[in-house]
């Protein structure tokens, strides 16, 4: 199953920091809308497309991942990001589930 969640930054800007378990090949200026796929993952058993929680523009994209995309299972909410999203209506993160409601629902999905 592929771990999706938006972290919300609060700065002079506002970015969705999105993970996953692939690096992608998405670069500053790409644009996207909530719920659009942007990529796939592959683990031995599939192959899964990724989306993103919220629209918006790439506004950067963790390139380290090519190298070393173990970071996005072992540190996903820090050096495992993917892409940060500048985005087009904060709106739109009132409509996404916390974390502890995403866990419940990824439990209740594989049970």
């Amino acid at each position: 199953m592929v771990s999706e969640f938006c972290l919300v930054l609060t700065s002079r800007k506002t970015y969705g920091k999105r993970s996953g378990k692939s690096a992608l090949q998405q670069r500053a200026g790409d644009e996207f809308v909530a719920n659009e796929s942007f990529g796939s993952v592959e683990s031995v058993k599939a192959v899964s497309e990724i989306f993103t929680p919220v629209s918006g523009k790439v506004g950067e994209a963790n390139d380290s991942l090519t190298d070393e995309p173990e970071k996005v299972n072992k540190d996903p909410y820090g050096d495992g990001w993917m892409i940060k999203i500048k985005m087009s209506s904060s709106g739109e993160v009132d409509s996404l589930l916390t974390a502890a409601e995403y866990e419940d629902f990824t439990k209740a999905e594989s049970e």
